[in-house]
């Protein structure tokens, strides 16, 4: 593939419009393996052109490929093309009211004219919701794994209260119990903890990185966000404490032939 300079935004735009190269949407790149600086085969009315890609453009909500050309590049060797819409670009002088204004004057159907912010402002509105959404649904999921793995290791905790007899019979003291106890939990927690956060980035990245691509054509930049890393630690680093304070103060409180009996029954 042959690589075209491009030493700013501006450069490629400018390569663009002389007719230099075509730009490509995300579903083109990601499902086709195309990268800006190779080349792309386009059947034209003339024949099969070859044409180098200059630069990829984000689709999003786009099932198909999409190439971009400029006008004189389509005019030639697509004459029979028709236009479905124009853009107008404004210079700040005058307002978007002024202008549909005169679009209207001039015939256009108030139904054809789409303003540009306000496209951009719904949209952004439905992404914030769906935003909201989504950050509710995660709040829901974390507080619904925090009682799972509350009642999970409260279920571990008692059962394994047996042992806790066989310990206090060979003589080990109520509060190296307790400080064993609790250092094994620290211990079990920290191992997790590290472990997740490689493996919740694998996850993420497969998700964004492959499955997203398959299933939509683009993808999206992957940020590390360390407050929810923090977020999820101190919710598990409080789930692992309230699991341990009920046999903790049971260690403390219940008398040894209580603990005692319980050995000499799990035996």
């Amino acid at each position: 593939a042959e690589t075209i300079p491009s030493d700013s935004i501006a450069d490629v735009q400018e390569q663009w419009f002389t007719g230099a190269g075509v730009f490509i949407n995300e579903q083109f790149r990601h499902k086709q393996g195309i990268l800006p600086g190779e080349q792309i085969t386009l059947d034209t009315s003339t024949g099969s052109e070859n044409y180098h890609v200059l630069a990829t453009l984000h689709d999003y909500g786009n099932t198909k490929f999409q190439v971009y050309l400029p006008l004189k590049t389509l005019k030639i060797y697509w004459p029979e093309a028709n236009s479905s819409g124009w853009a107008l670009m404004l210079d700040g002088t005058r307002s978007e009211l002024s202008v549909i204004e005169k679009l209207e004057n001039l015939g256009v159907p108030a139904e054809r004219i789409r303003s540009q912010s306000e496209i951009k402002r719904v949209a952004s509105t439905v992404f914030e919701r769906t935003f909201l959404i989504t950050a509710a649904l995660n709040s829901l999921t974390l507080i619904i794994a925090g009682v799972s793995m509350l009642c999970a290791l409260l279920a571990l905790q008692m059962e394994r209260s047996g042992f806790i007899g066989n310990l206090l019979s060979i003589g080990l003291h109520r509060s190296e119990l307790i400080t064993g106890m609790f250092a094994t939990l620290l211990f079990k927690f920290t191992v997790t903890f590290i472990l997740a956060i490689p493996l919740g980035y694998i996850l993420a990245w497969v998700l964004i990185e492959k499955i997203n691509i398959l299933s939509f054509g683009w993808t999206m930049p992957l940020l590390w966000q360390a407050q929810s890393i923090i977020s999820a630690g101190l919710l598990s680093g409080f789930v692992l404490i309230l699991s341990a304070i009920p046999v903790l103060w049971l260690v403390r409180r219940k008398p040894l032939r209580h603990w005692l009996a319980m050995a000499k029954y799990t035996r």
